[in-house]
């Protein structure tokens, strides 16, 4: 693998062209904690303010798709090794105009003028969303510019889930506003975003209508928005739906939500709140109109069964012919209609 590169100059832009190297840009109300190493940059409180930049993450030589490989103490490893393990190499804050000159010539190299944002979900730290983002981004081979907005959730486990809806509700206007200089300064024709778990709960509040603003810049430019996992109840996810519903004559933005039998993460928020979340099948699978929800409790995942939609080599199939080449549910032979035609069901190589 590449040796690190020599550090640049502070405030100036790198984008690293080793083949085991991802560049995420990122979008923060994160504060900074003072530390220069990467992994602790950023920390769990809120800054009041939206901070811009790059991470550099090293992805390991053997990388098995889907998996952000990290030490492990059964085999005695007691730190990241950049031969073993995904590493986050480097934080480089940057400029609003370095940022975005950055990002509109990453777009302007991809076919599809496209960029991605990952929202996160509940108890990540900046360090496992950046990691999260370059996975996916190495996975699914993503061609545009690969991104994160990270809000400042606790990520100290499940005592801190109240505290974090809050701080998620307080964060949704920093990711309207990222979403408005995105449509605005980059150059994108097409803005995809993928928000898991808690983050569909910043999202939906991000997007939700104000009666004395303007359109927003990013309505005509979303494509596809994927809501994994969503910790959002039913008058939530209705309220996503209803704002992000195409207009008439348009096949965009389409909007996927994915849903599991086998989700212990929901379950123990179905607990918390008494209302079920909508990534969290119970009795039967909840449809909207406008959404393309899929049934993906059939997918082999860890114990928790929260992160299915980008751990299996199915799924990620499933991103990659999503994101990067947008194809409808029809089209993707490893999904059938559900008995009663109102969702979609994997089925793997039993559709076959």
């Amino acid at each position: 693998m590449a040796a690190p590169p020599e550090a640049a100059t502070p405030g100036e832009e790198r984008i690293l062209p080793s083949r085991y190297w991802v560049t995420v840009y990122y979008a923060t109300n994160r504060a900074r904690t003072g530390s220069s190493l990467a992994h602790k940059y950023f920390g769990r409180n809120n800054s009041g303010h939206l901070d811009l930049g790059t991470v550099a993450v090293i992805i390991p030589p053997l990388h098995t798709p889907g998996e952000i490989e990290a030490p492990s103490l059964t085999r005695l490893e007691f730190r990241r090794d950049p031969q073993k393990h995904m590493v986050l190499h480097e934080v480089r804050p940057l400029t609003g105009k370095v940022f975005f000159d950055s990002v509109r010539r990453k777009v302007g190299s991809s076919e599809r003028k496209e960029l991605f944002v990952y929202v996160h979900g509940f108890d990540n730290t900046f360090e496992e969303a950046a990691l999260r983002g370059a996975q996916l981004a190495y996975d699914i081979h993503f061609q545009g510019a690969p991104m994160i907005y990270t809000w400042p959730s606790a990520g100290a486990g499940p005592p801190a889930y109240l505290r974090d809806r809050r701080v998620a509700e307080e964060s949704a206007r920093h990711l309207r506003h990222f979403l408005d200089l995105l449509a605005e300064r980059t150059g994108a024709e097409a803005i995809h975003v993928i928000a898991h778990s808690m983050g569909n709960f910043v999202l939906q509040t991000a997007l939700a209508p104000s009666p004395d603003a303007k359109p927003p810049a990013w309505r005509d430019k979303l494509h596809q928005v994927v809501l994994a996992a969503a910790d959002l109840d039913a008058k939530g996810m209705r309220n996503l739906a209803r704002v992000l519903r195409r207009p008439p004559g348009r096949d965009l933005p389409r909007i996927t939500a994915y849903a599991s039998k086998t989700d212990l993460a929901l379950l123990a928020s179905y607990g918390v709140h008494g209302m079920v979340p909508f990534g969290l099948i119970v009795e039967k699978i909840l449809t909207l109109p406008g959404l393309d929800v899929i049934d993906a409790s059939l997918l082999d995942t860890n114990m928790i069964g929260h992160d299915y939609w980008a751990r299996n080599p199915l799924s990620l199939q499933e991103l990659h012919t999503l994101i990067a080449e947008e194809w409808a549910p029809e089209q993707r032979t490893w999904l059938r209609k559900s008995a009663d035609g109102a969702h979609w069901v994997y089925c793997g190589s039993a559709c076959n």
